[in-house]
């Protein structure tokens, strides 16, 4: 720029800022240069400096330490070497840096001059502090994969980390070459969500003892387990050879409900695939059902050491029910509906051999029939007469 030039630019600029501006108080002489040429160079060097100014607040190039402050004079942004050269009054925001020790951090102070958020390094890996109003951290990041939570007794109650330990807090969110995790609970018991070996998710409940008490997993299977680690409840599509004192499974073969005793021997069972409801007894035979017959009617039986029930509860030979029991080898007693709709009842021998009918004639009347020849008509005395052994007892004939 041309010498006059720049003290005309110098004078337009002098003419336009007002005059308690601070920039320029420094910049105006105590005493005006008599001579003309003294003044041109008086006017040179000012514009000079003031080109300097200028070309360092466009590089944005600031020399720390300075401050920021309001128009009360309050520091709202200081940028100091540490973080101990705010002094007592740091309010709003400080920025600090230790080149010897590698270490920075902005920290944000609250209006009583309490540091409420930190972000900062420790010369390796970055982290985030968040404090409550009594200046308490509450929350802190890192930058090796850390998240943690306090409650306001300094207690962690949750903790985000790769690697990480029961001892660390009540919420626990982590894992490792297995997968990832989340545990919670600690001294009464611990409830995991996670994967297992085989990297199939799960879901498992450990007591104050540190025994898994419940399981589930993605694989399709609940195990429930009391103190002593024997298995209450096991559900699975598979439950052949499980222990389980109740044990349920299902699948294409339809569902299956099996009770154990104290032995882990199966008591009960319901299976869907039979339609049936059975009992065993200790050394694994079934003494009692309740299933259908291939029509679909219900059937009813208990068994016993015979080779055949001793006692059927089902569908007669018409539409009405049966009640039948046997000695173990034949039926000796039927109590049934006969085809005709009337009650029938039939006493046998210990060779199944009928002995005994009774049921209603179709006069409406009462009939009692013995064996072994069930006679039922005249006497060897006559028509009127009756056998001296009646076999037959007939109610008032109408």
């Amino acid at each position: 720029m041309p010498e006059r030039m720049r003290c005309l630019f110098l004078i337009l600029v002098l003419g336009l800022l007002p005059r308690s501006a601070s920039t320029l108080q420094g910049q105006v002489p105590d005493r005006i240069p008599p001579d003309q040429e003294a003044q041109i160079f008086n006017l040179i060097r000012r514009v000079t400096a003031l080109e300097e100014k200028l070309a360092a607040m466009n590089s944005g190039t600031v020399k720390a330490p300075f401050k920021v402050v309001d128009a009360g004079g309050v520091p709202i942004l200081q940028v100091i070497e540490t973080q101990a050269s705010a002094g007592g009054e740091a309010t709003g925001l400080v920025i600090a840096d230790d080149l010897k020790s590698g270490t920075a951090g902005l920290a944000v102070y609250n209006k009583a001059g309490t540091v409420v958020a930190l972000l900062g390094t420790n010369g390796e890996a970055g982290g985030l502090g968040l404090a409550d109003g009594q200046g308490k951290v509450r929350a802190s990041v890192n930058g090796i994969g850390r998240i943690v939570l306090l409650d306001e007794n300094d207690n962690a109650f949750l903790t985000m980390a790769e690697d990480i330990s029961k001892a660390d807090s009540d919420i626990r969110i982590g894992g490792d070459v297995d997968g990832f995790a989340v545990e919670v609970g600690s001294g009464k018991g611990t409830a995991t969500l996670g994967v297992d070996d085989e990297g199939i998710p799960e879901l498992s409940l450990v007591d104050a003892g540190d025994r898994e008490r419940a399981s589930m997993s993605a694989g399709g299977t609940l195990k429930v387990s009391d103190e002593a680690g024997s298995d209450i409840l096991t559900v699975a599509e598979d439950v052949d050879g499980e222990k389980a004192s109740v044990a349920i499974g299902g699948g294409k073969k339809g569902g299956i409900v099996r009770v154990a005793d104290a032995a882990g021997k199966p008591a009960a069972g319901i299976l869907g695939d039979k339609r049936a409801i059975v009992v065993a007894s200790a050394a694994g035979k079934v003494v009692s059902e309740m299933t259908i017959k291939s029509p679909g009617d219900g059937l009813v039986q208990v068994w016993g050491s015979g080779a055949i029930p001793l006692g059927v509860l089902g569908k007669g030979p018409g539409e009405g029910g049966i009640l039948q029991i046997s000695n173990g080898k034949v039926p000796v007693t039927s109590l049934y509906a006969s085809e005709d709709g009337s009650g029938r009842w039939q006493v046998n021998d210990q060779s199944g051999n009928p002995v005994i009918e009774a049921g209603a004639s179709t006069r409406g009347t009462g009939v009692i029939r013995t064996g072994p020849k069930f006679i039922c008509g005249p006497g060897p005395g006559g028509p009127m007469m009756p056998s001296p052994l009646p076999s037959c007892m007939v109610g008032i004939m109408k």
